[in-house]
């Protein structure tokens, strides 16, 4: 007799067309009433993940609590999923689904001891390619979802293998039909799912069921129908009713010896529009995830250097983890809940900030930095386990007629010029200058200050629409503002196909979500030019300032152009108007044969260039043959935090936004007589950068830039004074570029450190890290894609050792560890 499990849950949105508020206290709720029905009906089971929930109950309802942990004791009360909430899974950083797990699989095990053994993320809207690797590593070995639908993404099956590029695999399992259910509708679903049962080569299947969204969970009505159906399903179709846990699916599914097929993919496409929904939400999380990451770097490299600081970041974490939650980060709850979160999210900046600051100056002040008239010390930090070059701005008073000279910690005058003040206050210069810092450490540099020096006067520049160096010449159109032009002078070769990038204006009357949408193509027209002009020169950089408009939009661009750099920055302010239409900027670029590789979590994704919208994380490129030529080249660009986009023949169209109504859900039609909520209403920055390259993608080395412009180097303005420091000093560094450092922290509640990292090239990798940080280099080995946690325990004999991404050894047995 084959099995239908039924899986009783309360899929709960702690935020969406409600505040979070009401959903605390709806999870109270649900969760009181589950506990009646388990006292009522022998037999039954219940289903729920998301750790933050339990938190809330256990800080809130103690009482409550302990009756939960009873039940899971028992077995009734299953826990699943292992994550702090269910989150989008397009959107956060590959660093943040490892914290989801972390923080979610760690409380589990102090507070329930054990873990969850199923992933668990039914509601989410499509789900990134790199998560098998990522579930695996944290303990689970299945994953369950709803989207896509078969309408939006043909698999090979509803049970399968899930492969992640790296080879990692868990079983997926799509559930049938919807993830809530009761009556009156439960009954056909049940029939249904025993039908599709009938028809598999499975012997056991899962059907959910119970009230869901706002919560409530299995209902008396719809318990006491399963039990009336039981013994006449079991009769007449051979199927037995259950009640029952993903847990027991995946032990039936084990005992099967049933060859499931693999799918090597994204599950995609369902509501694209979240991939661009919000800007806002995006940007917050963005900035949050960074400045995190980076804080728990410094806190890590003043630690060893004898400088500890308070470690205060899990609570932040747990914020930015809670708003990661797919309503929330995709954009989709209506507009009162944002404020909220956007200072959740900015109290994550903050205290990240905080922790930085602690690091960094407790270094800075312990620098020996001797005495000099006029002279200004300035510490440069650099995040990342490569050597960084880059342009920091220092703002201060200067008479006029005054010069000034920068010199790093041998001596070795570094370029600069004086550029625009942020403040318009008299006697206020702003001094650009060239840096390169080592990696993982800092670089001292002395700004000298002197009348007796030249004062920097501006270069005139020959041609007033030209940003060029020695690599590249980058010729913008007088007449429409747009770069006609980005040509490597030395392979004498062109990038673009067509003048670029074009502010190109798209109808767009779909709903929040755009649900039933694949592509945004209807163009309605584009940006104009209001003007253009030269706005810096200088031996350092040049910068060309566009304007354009489009109804009662207003988009400035600002690009620049260092002397040391092929890639084009770009910086964008835009004050948008526009309601019910999509913004994108559209880069035709110089290629035959086009491959479109887009980042994702930890690595990178392969995709058809058939104009289909699709979601990114931080880069994506075009490559291909040079007609001229024939040789390899492309085009990369890198953004902060927009994360859809698409990609048709040899044109890659960046999605700057959308602007549907909050919270519009079809087939709700909108009252053309009524007045609504528009989201994207007002000013936003966003930057990207264009990288020109020859041969393959990898030469442009994406994820080392991307991180680079999410993580910047940070400067400390500081005095002379004695110390113990030198004044140039690296820590950590990766000695294969293809090597990424993902995250450098203090050890989850243990002596030592976590040290993160992955291979993007796929190729087999024997890295060194150089380690003065931890007195010896690390010497670890990659397969192709390969995420690796290590822990760092300076002082043992075995002090380094790999573990998994929940930071326990694989040999970890959890009763010594309760």
């Amino acid at each position: 007799m084959k099995k239908l499990y039924l899986i009783g849950n309360a899929h709960l949105d702690p935020a969406w067309l409600w505040p979070w508020q009401e959903g605390f206290a709806e999870v109270k709720a649900t969760f009181s009433s589950a506990l009646d029905r388990l006292n009522e009906y022998e037999g039954f089971i219940f289903t729920s993940s998301s750790v933050q929930y339990y938190e809330w109950i256990e800080k809130n309802e103690p009482e409550l609590f302990e009756k939960i942990r009873s039940r899971v004791r028992e077995g009734r009360w299953v826990i699943c999923g292992g994550w702090w909430i269910q989150p989008d899974c397009n959107i956060p950083s590959g660093e943040s689904f490892v914290r989801q797990g972390l923080l979610g699989q760690r409380y589990l095990l102090e507070k329930f001891g054990r873990m969850a053994t199923v992933g668990y993320n039914v509601d989410s809207f499509g789900h990134n390619g790199a998560l098998p690797q990522i579930l695996k590593k944290q303990g689970l070995s299945a994953y369950v979802f709803l989207r896509p639908g078969p309408h939006e993404k043909d698999l090979p099956a509803s049970t399968f293998w899930w492969e992640a590029n790296d080879g990692s695999r868990v079983v997926g399992y799509q559930i049938p039909y919807t993830y809530c259910s009761w009556l009156p509708g439960l009954e056909d679903h049940i029939r249904q799912c025993v039908a599709d049962l009938k028809k598999e080569n499975l012997q056991s299947f899962m059907c959910f069921y119970g009230v869901g969204n706002h919560g409530g969970g299995p209902t008396i009505k719809s318990l006491d129908y399963i039990r009336s159906i039981q013994s006449e399903v079991a009769e007449t179709e051979n199927v037995a009713l259950t009640f029952a846990s993903p847990e027991d699916f995946l032990t039936d599914l084990n005992r099967d010896p049933v060859s499931l097929p693999v799918c090597r993919d994204d599950l995609q496409h369902h509501a694209p529009g979240c991939y661009s929904a919000n800007s806002m939400i995006k940007e917050a999380n963005q900035k949050a995830e960074n400045a995190l990451l980076r804080a728990e770097k410094y806190g890590v490299l003043a630690e060893r250097l004898g400088r500890p600081v308070e470690d205060v970041l899990e609570e932040p974490w747990k914020r930015v983890l809670f708003n990661q939650f797919h309503d929330i980060l995709a954009g989709a709850c209506i507009e009162s809940v944002y404020p909220e979160a956007l200072a959740q999210y900015g109290e994550a900046v903050s205290l990240a900030g905080q922790t930085e600051n602690y690091a960094l100056q407790g270094i800075s002040f312990h620098i020996q930095i001797p005495k000099e008239e006029a002279m200004q010390p300035l510490v440069v930090f650099n995040p990342h386990p490569w050597p960084v070059q880059a342009v920091i701005c220092h703002e201060r008073g200067m008479e006029p007629g005054c010069g000034c000279k920068v010199l790093d910690s041998t001596g070795r005058e570094a370029p600069h010029q004086l550029v625009r003040t942020q403040a318009q206050v008299e006697g206020r210069r702003n001094i650009a200058f060239e840096v390169t810092v080592p990696p993982m450490g800092y670089e001292t540099y002395r700004l000298y200050m002197d009348p007796a020096l030249s004062p920097a006067g501006p270069v005139k520049a020959d041609d007033p629409y030209m940003l060029e160096n020695d690599m590249v010449r980058v010729r913008f159109n007088a007449a429409t503002g747009l770069i006609d032009s980005i040509f490597d002078k030395k392979a004498r070769t062109e990038f673009l196909h067509a003048p670029a990038p074009v502010p190109t204006v798209i109808h767009d009357d779909s709903d929040t979500w755009s649900h039933g949408i694949q592509r945004f193509d209807e163009v309605l027209g584009a940006f104009t030019l209001r003007s253009i002009n030269r706005v810096e020169t200088g031996p350092l950089l040049n910068r060309i300032r566009v304007v354009s408009t489009y109804e009662d939009s207003i988009l400035t661009q600002t690009f620049t152009l260092y002397r040391f750099s092929p890639i084009v920055y770009a910086e964008a302010r835009l004050n948008w108007r526009g309601k019910n239409q999509c913004l994108k900027l559209r880069i035709p670029v110089q290629v035959e044969n086009a491959t479109a590789t887009f980042g994702n979590p930890f690595g990178h994704i392969v995709r058809e260039a058939t104009g289909l919208e699709e979601p990114f994380q931080n880069w994506i490129d075009i490559s291909g043959a040079c007609p001229q030529n024939g040789m390899q080249q492309g085009l990369t660009l890198i953004t902060d935090h927009k994360y859809g986009a698409d990609v048709k023949g040899q044109a890659l169209s960046l999605t700057v936004l959308r602007s549907p109504v909050f919270a519009h859900h079809i087939p709700q039609r909108l009252n053309p007589e009524d007045e609504y909520l528009y989201t994207e209403q007002g000013t936003q920055i966003f930057q990207y950068s264009l990288i020109p390259h020859t041969g393959g993608w990898r030469n442009a080395r994406p994820a080392q830039r991307a991180s680079e412009l999410l993580q910047p180097l940070t400067k400390v303005a500081e005095t002379y004074h004695p110390g113990e420091f030198p004044q140039s000093y690296s820590g950590l560094a990766f000695c294969e570029p293809n090597i990424i450092l993902s995250a450098l922290k203090k050890a989850h509640h243990a002596e030592g450190y976590i040290l993160r990292a992955y291979e993007t090239d796929g190729k087999y990798t024997a890295a060194t890290i150089q380690a003065p940080l931890f007195s010896g280099d690390i010497q670890v080995s990659f397969s192709p894609y390969e995420v690796k946690t290590l822990l760092i325990r300076p002082g043992l004999e075995n002090c380094v050792q790999e573990v998994s991404m929940t930071e326990l050894p694989p040999e970890h047995n959890i009763k010594e560890h309760l």
